[in-house]
């Protein structure tokens, strides 16, 4: 097996005194001519070798950073650079600085600080690998050892990256560069002179993105622990990189970084924090100018045949029609083409892709895009031409699907040079753990996981994954392919890595609910009513974890999953001897609980508000309740007439019918714990109101992917608001100031209405559940979600109110 090729890219310059005196002027941020960043390529020790060929043609690229804006043309940006601007090499942070923005009038830096949110947004959106924590001394300046350093596609968190910026009493000139770079753009603004109404267009689109995300640290500090510790973290952060590499893949967006036009910083930005060129944010997930890079490919899939969801918009539906639909849907297999299939009308053959002056053109960037319009001087990229597939008519597509010859393929197979990476950067973690007789299950754990990286045995890795739970070991690590909310048919499962810490805390809610599962069983059971039968409950409870580090498929742009159980599938789902995971130190810091509250005391009524707690004990709750949810009653696996949830309603409606059914769960439950004096009245509805501002936060991002796929968590969301509605739960008082004192209209907690209200709604859904009632499903979606009724314009005041906050971009600060 081929070395995978974890190359970075030339995002640093090797260069001269002069270079870094022109870079405070250039900034790398658009002018014609700049870098990004003065010192040479950054270095991650024990990568193997660059240029590896990927099957299928292509170079692997492990790194998501492989693919950077070029500094073509350095040379010439110094020279421009240096006359504009000339401060001295290493100055301090606050050192003066002169530069260009758009309008071309000189803007001076002055020596003072900026606030540290601002920074924070700034160093994200010029894609630097660094963090200011936190303001200890209170002088407004970062100090060396107030910073963090992120992993990213440009550092894995080792020493050697943390003293690329501080040496823990002193900031590096390379601090400092960065520093005066986002300054100069706060300053005087993104340089976009030179660009066409189009460009400009679209780059003022992909700031609004970035704009929509408040980057929040999640901080991890190992440099105390045992060498043995430090070397797995080591190999994590590693497998953790690869496992990006690979889900981008899965996403179809791998090599389409290298159209981003040179010294375009902020798409770059964009690619590494989406994991891909489309926007996502609620605001500009539809703007048709918001997009990474400008020849604007459609949203694609890499677990199916490129030409396949081109000419077929409903492909999804005609797979599952087809009698080899149980074998292309299986969760751990790519579908690919058996043999060439003949299009309907014959393209002209695709011209080779084109990249800007310096760099070489990537496979990735081959595929999918249409021909778009050259970009004017300074944007630095040029056309790809590229093939027009037509769509075809809905019957012709189908006819089209069922004729096409498709195999499925084992990831594995698919995957080959990731899939073996990430199973030596295992393995090579499990000997170094070895060394502590205490983490013997997860050393098991993770020669299983390599393992089945080579040969798709998820269920065996699983097997070993489940004897952690209770287990003495201070981790929590879940690597592999789970959840299929990512892809466009709701039935693949996406890679991912949940690196964590156990957190002792779970015992306390351990011990309240163990002994009432099977209580808690049987009463979903009373309520669905027949065919489903109450089962005996053996999974596990909810276990508290510090999230270390998410990538792949647990990495979103915006937000986090703060609850999780797995598997999805195998016979550690079927017999429910699976692990529910609560992510305990998500969304605890200041900043975050600042925002909720702003956000909540805009749509909550005075007294409803004052009844909302910001300690994470009530979300905790819910979320432990959530996941648990997701283990009884009918589930994933339970089959009526002899077909599952996926099979009965189709992956996506059965994807927000899943999360509806373990939510509705959360809410229902509350009540009952209070009956059994397991938490307070109090408790309980303020963990009912913490609810809400969650359902508020995702009716807030759309009912809808930019191409058209129902979004479970918020349609879900928007379901159970609305039976709260109208059942006068949650009452509109149209004409009452909300809690701020600002705006008029808000929502106001009736909260025995609210309880009734509740018992509905759990017997609705899991009704529909249980009797796998598709027409009933359709309809409570339908009646809810629907766009043109009057509780849609009040999904849209919610919109707007919740979204003047932007929302957390977790960034993990790791130190090893």
């Amino acid at each position: 097996m081929c070395e995978l090729n974890v190359k970075v890219s030339a995002r640093r310059w090797t260069s001269t005194l002069g270079v870094s005196i022109a870079l405070v002027s250039c900034l790398g941020l658009g002018l014609a001519g700049c870098g990004k960043s003065p010192q040479g390529p950054s270095k991650t020790a024990g990568t193997p070798p660059a240029g590896t060929p990927l099957a299928g043609g292509g170079k692997a690229v492990a790194e998501p950073g492989a693919a950077k804006p070029a500094a073509a043309g350095a040379e010439a940006g110094a020279a421009q650079g240096a006359a504009a601007a000339k401060p001295t090499a290493g100055a301090a942070p606050g050192a003066k600085a002169a530069g260009t923005p758009a309008g071309g009038a000189k803007v001076r830096v002055r020596q003072r600080g900026m606030p540290r949110a601002t920074l924070n947004r700034l160093l994200a959106a010029i894609d630097e690998p660094v963090f200011w924590r936190q303001d200890t001394n209170g002088n407004g300046l970062p100090d060396a050892d107030e910073i963090s350093v992120l992993w990213h596609p440009d550092s894995l968190g080792s020493a050697e990256d943390w003293a690329r910026f501080t040496t823990g009493t002193r900031l590096t000139p390379e601090w400092r560069r960065v520093w005066n770079r986002a300054r100069l753009v706060k300053a005087g603004g993104w340089p976009w002179r030179g660009l066409d109404d189009a460009e400009l267009a679209r780059r003022k689109a992909v700031v609004r993105e970035l704009e929509q995300g408040r980057p929040t640290l999640i901080a991890t500090d190992l440099t105390k622990e045992a060498a043995h510790v430090r070397a797995f973290a080591g190999h994590m952060a590693k497998a953790g990189r690869y496992i990006e590499v690979l889900y981008r893949r899965q996403l179809g967006s791998l090599g389409l970084d290298k159209q981003i036009p040179p010294r375009d910083l902020p798409s770059l930005a964009i690619y590494h924090r989406n994991q891909g060129p489309w926007c996502q944010a609620p605001e500009t997930e539809k703007d048709a100018t918001c997009h990474g890079v400008p020849s604007m490919p459609k949203r694609r899939s890499g677990l199916y045949p490129l030409s396949l969801q081109l000419r077929d918009p409903w492909f999804c539906e005609h797979l599952a029609k087809r009698p080899d639909a149980k074998a292309l849907f299986a969760p751990f297999v790519a579908v690919q083409s058996a043999a060439p299939v003949k299009p309907a009308a014959k393209p002209k053959p695709p011209k080779p892709a084109v990249a800007a002056k310096g760099e070489k053109a990537g496979k990735g960037a081959k595929a999918g895009a249409k021909v778009a319009a050259k970009a004017a001087a300074g944007s630095g990229a040029k056309v790809v031409k590229q093939a027009k597939i037509q769509p075809l008519g809905r019957k012709a597509a189908a006819k089209w699907t069922r004729s096409a010859e498709l195999k499925a393929v084992p990831y594995p197979k698919a995957f080959p040079d990731e899939t073996a990476a990430i199973a030596r950067e295992l393995d090579a973690a499990a000997k170094a753990m070895q060394a502590d007789p205490k983490e013997a299950p997860l050393v098991a754990y993770l020669k299983a996981a390599a393992a089945a990286f080579r040969t798709n045995d998820w269920f065996s890795a699983d097997e070993a994954w489940s004897k952690m739970a209770g287990s003495s070991s201070q981790w929590y690590v879940r690597i592999g392919p789970d959840e299929t909310y990512f892809e466009p048919c709701s039935r693949k499962a996406g890679f991912h890595l949940v690196w964590a810490r156990i957190d002792p805390g779970s015992a306390a809610w351990k011990s309240k609910l163990e002994p009432k599962k099977d209580a808690l069983e049987a009463l979903v059971a009373q309520v669905a009513g027949a065919p489903y039968k109450a089962r005996s409950i053996t999974f596990h409870l909810p276990e508290f974890i510090h999230i270390v580090l998410n990538a792949g498929d647990s990495r979103s742009p915006t937000g986090a999953t703060v609850g999780q159980s797995l598997p999805n599938w195998g016979p550690v789902a079927e017999e429910s001897r699976g692990r529910t995971v609560a992510m305990t130190n998500l969304y605890t810091d200041p900043d975050s609980v600042e925002s909720l509250k702003a956000q909540s005391a805009a749509l909550f009524c005075k007294d409803t508000w004052a009844q909302l707690t910001f300690d994470d004990g009530p979300q905790t709750m819910s979320t432990v309740l959530h996941e648990a949810g997701h283990n009884l009653g009918p589930s994933h696996a339970y089959k009526v007439e002899g077909q599952t949830d996926d099979e009965r309603f189709g992956g996506p409606l059965a994807a927000t019918l899943e999360e509806l059914k373990a939510q509705t769960m959360a809410l229902h439950f509350n009540p009952w714990l209070v009956k059994q004096k397991l938490i307070t009245q109090q408790f309980g509805r303020a963990a009912w109101l913490r609810d809400m501002a969650w359902a508020f936060g995702h009716i807030s991002r759309g009912m809808t992917t930019s191409n058209g796929k129902p979004k479970a968590y918020s349609q879900l969301a928007a379901v159970q608001l609305g039976l709260l509605h109208q059942g006068k739960g949650m009452v509109w008082k149209a004409k009452q100031l909300a809690a701020n004192g600002k705006d008029t209209g808000c929502f106001e907690a009736d909260f025995k209405a609210f309880g009734v209200a509740v018992d509905d709604m759990a017997k609705q859904v899991y009704g529909i559940k249980a009797r796998g009632d598709v027409k009933a499903a359709k309809a409570l979606v339908k009646r809810y979600v629907s766009e043109g009724t009057a509780f849609a314009k009040l999904r849209d005041t919610i919109r707007e109110r919740w979204l003047r906050a932007p929302r957390a971009t977790f960034v993990y600060g790791l130190r090893y």
